[in-house]
């Protein structure tokens, strides 16, 4: 994720709060900001996207005339969202990111998705689950990557991303004249052995018994009473609450008086793993729930497996550098077997990172893929975009740009389209 600062000039009060009727009654929290870098090029001004996304609350420092303000984009904004919606069955994974953000009010020209390699066979997020959070499992589950650009664009992006054009294609040689500055970074993680835990996911019976009062329940007469059910699984529908069969009341305590089960009315609403009841006592006198449940069509778990994969010469070189990936989002065993290669494949040997310091290219992107002339060996090396800071001093326009070396198999050839597995020892575009 990306943050933003700026000090803004303030000796005339004009970015006071509440002081300039124009700009001073919009310096609140959560407001929309965007930088850029100006030029004019040409005659012609030219405006470089470095950050888009929300402020937090601006700090006026009085004594020297400044306002400061701090922003955040929306990956942040996403990592703070509670989210709790209907069980997803049978979605690819872009097809779930894409309805979180929907919901959350995100329109389609603010994200662009690659269309998922992973089908879920059930999906559902607890209360208190954030949309970052889960984002971040799906991702995690198909090797996928997920990021907001300089433009404020969400991306979703598949593993085979950078076998297509034009990601696969270096846009820009930076040659020893135009580097100002070499880092290298050499803590880097090796993974040779990669565990998958696969726990798949089925339907149970329908009409199962899914929740029960442990109390009894008190509704005065003329009154609603609410009720918060929550399940320790998902659960994919309910079965119509029925009086007698789900619930009785009395007049009296445990059963004791008359039977007005007939003069209550509840109404319930199902989200994922909670439950709200709705308890109407439409009768003349007070009613003593003395039973109550709740019965639907559970998603239970199935018997865990484990894929496993490794790499025998690198564990003899580097030692056992094993990870394990337990996610609920995985439940296909072709699917884990895969994914746990091409981990393996990608980081088996040591993948260096350089941070760069060069005069400006403007026109690079997060993600871009560039070449890099090492000025000491003569030789050059493809990497990746993965940071870039931008700095304006005295009109020259640098940056620091963070690299991550680029080996065989950063794109691997294999993919699952729901159930089909396709692998080739070639390049395809699109699946």
């Amino acid at each position: 994720m990306a943050i933003g600062d700026l000090v803004l000039e303030n000796t005339d009060g004009r970015f006071t709060p509440n002081q300039n009727a124009t700009i001073g009654t919009a310096m609140l929290p959560n407001r929309p900001l965007q930088m850029f870098f100006g030029f004019l090029v040409g005659s012609v001004e030219r405006l470089i996207p470095l950050f888009k996304g929300l402020t937090k609350q601006p700090q006026e420092q009085k004594a020297v005339g400044t306002i400061s303000i701090n922003c955040y984009d929306y990956v942040q904004f996403l990592n703070e969202w509670p989210i709790e919606t209907t069980v997803y069955i049978n979605q690819r994974s872009d097809q779930i990111i894409e309805s979180i953000l929907a919901t959350i009010g995100f329109g389609t020209s603010q994200y662009v998705l690659d269309e998922g390699l992973n089908t879920i066979t059930y999906a559902g997020f607890k209360k208190g689950d954030r949309a970052g959070d889960i984002i971040k499992k799906i991702c995690e589950a198909e090797e996928a990557v997920f990021y907001q650009d300089e433009a404020g664009v969400l991306r979703f992006e598949n593993r085979r991303h950078f076998s297509a054009s034009p990601h696969n294609t270096s846009v820009w040689d930076i040659d020893s004249d135009d580097i100002m500055s070499w880092e290298v970074d050499y803590e880097t993680s090796i993974i040779n052995k990669v565990l998958v835990r696969v726990k798949s996911k089925e339907l149970g019976a329908t009409g199962t018994e899914i929740w029960k009062d442990g109390v009894e329940e008190v509704v005065e007469r003329g009154e609603t009473f609410t009720i918060w059910a929550e399940f320790e699984t998902l659960v994919y529908a309910l079965t119509a609450i029925t009086a007698t069969t789900d619930y009785t009341a009395y007049t009296g305590s445990e059963g004791t008086g008359t039977d007005i089960t007939s003069n209550l009315s509840i109404a319930t609403t199902l989200f994922s793993n909670t439950v709200k009841l709705e308890i109407t006592n439409n009768g003349t006198q007070r009613a003593w729930i003395n039973f109550l449940r709740l019965r639907g069509t559970p998603i239970t778990d199935t018997p865990e497996i484990i894929e496993q994969f490794e790499d025998t010469v690198s564990i003899s070189k580097y030692g056992d550098r094993q990870i394990e990936i337990e996610n609920e989002f995985i439940n296909d065993v072709s699917f884990a077997h895969y994914l746990a290669r091409a981990i393996v494949r990608k980081y088996k040997e040591p993948k260096y990172r350089i941070k760069l310091t060069v005069q400006g290219i403007p026109q690079l992107q997060l993600r871009d893929k560039v070449r890099v002339k090492d000025p000491k060996l003569g030789t050059w090396k493809d990497y990746r975009v993965m940071r870039i800071q931008g700095s304006l001093d005295n009109s020259l326009f640098t940056q620091g740009l963070t690299l991550r070396e680029i080996v065989t198999g950063e794109a691997d050839s294999w993919a699952i389209v729901g159930i089909t597995i396709l692998e080739s020892t070639t390049e395809f575009v699109g699946i």
